[in-house]
């Protein structure tokens, strides 16, 4: 489907980074041959390329100028070859990439991504070499990285000549087009207590095994089951082959139109549309079936509005994970695991009710009792302090504070 897409990518990179793309590599395997050829072609396209030898003077490969590099990096294309772990700095600079929480595709080039994930082959060579030198805290880091990376979607090559390399060149430079058209959902003006349980979610999600996986997120109205999942899946889309989030669904939502834009999202087809709720589950089905994907349904309210985006688990390709939030838990209890949202305690509910009040995290002079008082009172409901608080963003009149003081101390 990546074929199918076209996108423009401004010629500079986004505010705040100084590189679109980041390629690290093993120069003795691939600088005059795949990564050089991959340079020219992302440039060609007026994506701003950080490439080593090109960017940093003899001399400047250790320090403070590749960290720079790499942190002023949108996303990164890793270049898996053979001879990869053997180089320190390669590791290193890996290791670093992945504490970004950025953009990550791989290539594995002329080498099988199950060598550079067990470190096997070439990798298991070079990791007894560096069992000598250094400590078990940086090999333990150096393979975590190798592990990560080669559970993410990417691209393998192999020898098969000229034409099958330049048009796989061709499909990440259009994939790399597409991801720096891609804006991350916006979470929260102020979202407090969000990272904490997002990140939950993140560990619930991850498994041992390859198998699929399906998540289900209960809490009633207004208590952020929507904030966290955009968190959540902020964090973890790029692990994905395709990926689909619908939020807010209603009951009166017609059941075609979800199924039309899951599939829509999955495909990257927006003339995608179904007949009919069966045929509509018959494609989502065939069209799930050989991807690695992650779909969100957000706020669910019936069984029909479930089993017709086709959420059963022996559909789903190995690594899938689907993700599904509801207020109702009878929804949710067919063979998922539940993960049932936190109220924000004391002080987090202080805290959000005096940012969205004051702009601060602690309540104006004479205030500080009041705004205790009803920030208690919304019982850690992130939406009901939002409430309270909107009410009182232009006023300090502290009769019109008690009053909402009233109103708050009145809910069940």
């Amino acid at each position: 489907m990546e074929e199918e897409m076209h996108t423009d990518v401004h010629h500079h990179p986004a505010y705040g980074y100084r590189f679109d793309v980041f390629l690290s590599f093993r120069g003795t395997d691939t600088r005059e041959k795949f990564t050089s050829h991959l340079h020219r072609s992302l440039v060609k396209e007026g994506i701003c390329v950080f490439l080593d030898d090109e960017k940093l003077e003899k001399g400047e490969r250790i320090g403070p100028s590749l960290d720079k590099a790499i942190e002023g990096s949108q996303m990164f294309i890793p270049v898996f070859s053979a001879d990869y772990a053997s180089s320190r700095w390669c590791l290193r600079e890996l290791v670093q990439i992945f504490q970004t929480k950025r953009v990550i595709l791989p290539v594995f080039y002329r080498v099988d991504r199950e060598d550079v994930r067990e470190q096997k082959g070439t990798f298991a060579i070079s990791f007894l070499k560096h069992e000598k030198r250094y400590s078990r805290d940086i090999l333990a880091a150096w393979r975590k990285a190798l592990r990560d990376v080669g559970e993410m979607p990417g691209w393998e090559t192999e020898n098969v000549g000229d034409l099958n390399e330049a048009a796989r060149i061709d499909k990440i430079v259009k994939r790399v087009k597409v991801e720096l058209n891609h804006v991350p959902y916006h979470v929260a003006e102020y979202p407090v207590g969000v990272d904490s349980q997002a990140e939950d979610i993140v560990q619930m999600l991850k498994s041992r095994d390859t198998g699929a996986r399906i998540v289900g997120i209960l809490g009633p109205e207004g208590i952020g089951k929507t904030t966290i999942v955009k968190a959540v899946y902020n964090r973890i889309v790029n692990f994905f082959d395709a990926t689909s989030i619908i939020l807010d669904i209603r009951k009166s939502t017609p059941i075609i139109q979800l199924q039309n834009q899951l599939l829509r999202e999955i495909t990257k087809n927006e003339k995608m549309q179904v007949a009919n709720v069966g045929s509509g589950v018959t494609l989502i089905r065939e069209r799930i079936k050989d991807k690695k994907v992650l779909v969100i349904l957000d706020g669910a309210e019936s069984r029909d509005q479930i089993k017709a985006l086709a959420c059963k688990k022996e559909w789903l390709h190995r690594g899938s994970r689907i993700i599904i939030t509801s207020r109702k838990k009878e929804l949710l209890n067919v063979e998922n695991e539940i993960y049932k949202v936190k109220e924000l305690d004391a002080a987090q509910s202080l805290s959000l009710f005096c940012q969205h009040v004051f702009g601060t995290e602690e309540p104006g002079e004479g205030f500080a009792d009041i705004s205790e008082g009803i920030a208690s009172a919304a019982r850690g409901i992130p939406e009901v302090i939002k409430k309270f608080s909107n009410q009182l963003i232009n006023t300090k009149n502290m009769d019109e504070w008690e009053e909402i003081l009233k109103e708050a101390m009145k809910m069940d």
